[in-house]
């Protein structure tokens, strides 16, 4: 990958003009095409990509062919025209250079001012230089949606080439199982081999549905971060007619042509958005439900806050309220890890996806001291929007955005906002800022967040922002991908995950930049694979396996609970 373009400061080093862009040049929205090359848990390695026959049109013996049929769907949605995006990102790297070569140019004729003195003189010598520092920065927006592009195209054709080789792996498998016979009676197929296809097609469909997500954090990131690289081109306008005829000196001509090829970075989000299209069949990855998935991530960044109340006992039904006095802990001690893990399940499910729901209870942790802190539980993705016709074929408002906040769009919304920092929060963020404050949380109050998922993703978020109310104690999450956030120097983290979990290392940046951070690997409960092991019961159970090992380390999250309150809102439209 093409490093950042840089820019000379006073003291004569470089420095980086725009992070955003380094961070998408940098490819942070993926966790690396090699990723997608390594064998999956099932031992399925990448096959060629002219399997000899057993691609889409391949005909399986009629026994076995329901079993691998999702397999050679794979394969047709994930013929994509990698040619079109080559050229594409081809074009775009020409850009790059192109505007590149026009900021050596500027760079050169700001040198032959030098010599020169006066005031108009020294006027220009500083238009000069900011007009180089936003040639520097389109550049370096342009090359590093090139670089994604390239990414993009080659992580489509690792994908099917896996897809692939589980193709020629159960095929060999199959004429066995037909020719021996290993049919039971009744003609069922050999459970051996029928276990081995299931688990390939999982595995196959957790690789596809990790692109997918992948892809749309690249867009959103891109879209995200449009603000700025729109800025940048207003600013390159507003000089070059400010310098007027002395532009003519710094080759006019490259100038008009590029502008005139590139007129507007909205655009470029939008043919990086179409661009990615090509690299599946529509219907899959250019599915109406992502586009406005993607658009749905980008407007939860801005509408206004939604309205925070207390939840009252009276507007639960009879088994809301059951589980309210089960989880309701006044009086008794939290005296074990798990429990603040445990407490996930409860707000999911008090919530679910209709509206969202926060704990927060204040501990007391030292009573001889009187030593508090308070401990906000977040609720992990309820609402998955308009993939929820794909997730539920039988659901009455398939696509339909529901009204938790906790849902896929502020789940991508608050990752790429890690990578490139957009300068607002989503709705789901504000609205537990709220709460802390109704609760009475001040500046100086310890918070300890626990969060399952997307509740600890939103967790490692508010604790990145500073002006979150309260001084972060500690982060425990269970399956969340937290490294490409900012933790603060000293801020404890404890993760759980398990090994199958897909979700868990989905962000693999190697460690992230947490100081204090524990991490647990363990296998899921009962041997689950997939997305199977991502579920909150079954982190509660691996969390309580470790509850002696961790007991003194992180005994000072724990304590008697003293006060306690749930909090809920709704998302806002608009």
């Amino acid at each position: 990958m093409a490093s950042a373009i840089m820019a000379h400061d006073g003291a004569g080093t470089r420095t980086v003009i725009n992070p955003a862009a380094a961070e998408l040049a940098r490819g942070s929205w993926t966790q690396g095409v090699d990723s997608y090359r390594r064998p999956l848990p099932v031992g399925l390695t990448p096959g060629a990509i002219e399997p000899g026959g057993y691609g889409a049109d391949a005909q399986f013996p009629p026994e076995v062919a329901p079993l691998v049929a999702p397999l050679q769907a794979f394969v047709t949605q994930l013929q994509g025209d990698e040619g079109t995006v080559e050229a594409f990102a081809v074009g775009w790297r020409r850009v790059a250079g192109a505007v590149e070569d026009i900021g050596h140019d500027i760079a050169a004729t700001r040198r032959r001012l030098d010599d020169m003195d006066g005031r108009t003189v020294r006027a220009m010598r500083k238009r000069f230089d900011e007009l180089e520092t936003e040639a520097r920065a389109i550049a370096e927006w342009v090359g590093g949606a090139a670089d994604a592009l390239d990414d993009a195209s080659r992580i489509v054709v690792s994908v099917r080439r896996m897809v692939l080789g589980a193709l020629e792996h159960l095929a060999t498998k199959a004429a066995k199982v037909v020719s021996e016979p290993r049919l039971t009676p009744g003609g069922i197929v050999d459970p051996a081999f029928t276990r081995e296809a299931r688990q390939s097609v999982a595995a196959c469909q957790g690789l596809i549905d990790r692109m997918n997500v992948e892809f749309s954090t690249l867009i959103v990131l891109l879209h995200t971060i449009a603000p700025t690289a729109q800025a940048s081109l207003r600013n390159l306008n507003e000089i070059i007619a400010e310098l007027d005829t002395t532009v003519s000196i710094v080759s006019a001509g490259a100038v008009d042509a590029w502008l005139d090829q590139f007129s507007g970075y909205d655009q470029l989000a939008t043919d990086v958005d179409a661009a990615l299209a090509k690299l599946a069949k529509k219907e899959w990855i250019y599915h109406p439900a992502l586009r406005q998935i993607i658009r749905d991530a980008v407007r939860d960044l801005y509408v206004a806050d939604p309205e925070v109340t207390e939840l009252h006992p009276g507007d639960l039904d009879m088994e809301e309220h059951d589980l309210l006095e089960q989880n309701t802990r006044v009086g008794e001690r939290i005296s074990r890890l798990s429990e603040l893990i445990e407490g996930n399940t409860f707000v999911d499910d008090l919530g679910g996806r209709d509206r969202t729901v926060i704990d927060i209870k204040k501990v007391v942790s030292d009573p001889a001291t009187g030593q508090y802190h308070y401990i906000v539980t977040l609720p992990s993705t309820q609402d998955w929007n308009r993939l929820s016709g794909f997730f539920d074929p039988e659901d009455a408002n398939p696509y339909e955005d529901a009204g938790a906040t906790n849902d896929l769009d502020a789940n991508i919304a608050m990752i790429s906002n890690s990578l490139a920092d957009s300068g607002a929060n989503t709705q789901y963020e504000r609205a537990v800022v709220q709460a802390m404050r109704a609760a009475g949380i001040t500046e100086n109050d310890l918070v300890v967040y626990p969060g399952f998922s997307q509740g600890g993703i939103a967790g490692a978020a508010l604790v990145s922002d500073p002006a979150t109310p309260g001084k972060p104690m500690g982060l425990v999450v269970a399956g969340s991908p937290v490294d490409t956030f900012h933790i603060p120097a000293g801020v404890p983290v404890l993760e759980y995950q398990h090994l199958t979990d897909p979700v868990a290392h989905a962000d693999l940046m190697g460690g992230g930049s947490a100081d204090d951070k524990h991490v647990v690997h363990a296998m899921a409960p009962n041997g689950e694979l997939f997305a199977a092991a991502h579920n909150s019961e079954l982190y509660a159970e691996t969390a309580r396996n470790y509850d002696d090992e961790l007991a003194e380390r992180y005994s000072h999250f724990l304590g008697t609970v003293v006060e306690q309150q749930q909090y809920t809102w709704t998302e806002q439209a608009e």
